[in-house]
């Protein structure tokens, strides 16, 4: 899969990105107390956890429903709330239906 992506298979590059997803889905489950996804290692075929993948849904559900403005703002919590900005700033509306903050 990594060859046919970055057309090479470097294999110290394809342990280091296991290792980061590795390091990203034990951060998961350590803050969030579950799995994102169930992996076999020998195949590598995946499931989406069900917690996970309800939540998805749940959420993907609020967001079709809000309005642009409520959009940029809960953008904006969780670049403040999740992401750790220290900073988040709204900016001028143009009406482009683009996101006007930034953090």
């Amino acid at each position: 899969m990594y060859e046919k992506i970055y057309d090479k298979a470097d294999i110290g590059e394809i342990f280091k990105l296991a290792e980061d997803i590795s390091v990203f889905f034990e951060t998961v489950k350590e803050n969030y107390n579950y799995n994102l996804f169930k992996i076999d290692t020998d195949t590598l075929f995946y499931s989406l956890d069900s917690h996970y993948k309800d939540d998805l849904v749940n959420i993907t559900k609020v967001i079709e429903q809000i309005s642009a403005d409520g959009f940029e703002k809960l953008c904006a919590l969780f670049l403040k709330e999740i992401v750790k900005c220290e900073s988040v700033n709204a900016t001028q509306r143009s009406h482009d239906q683009g996101i006007d903050f930034v953090g």
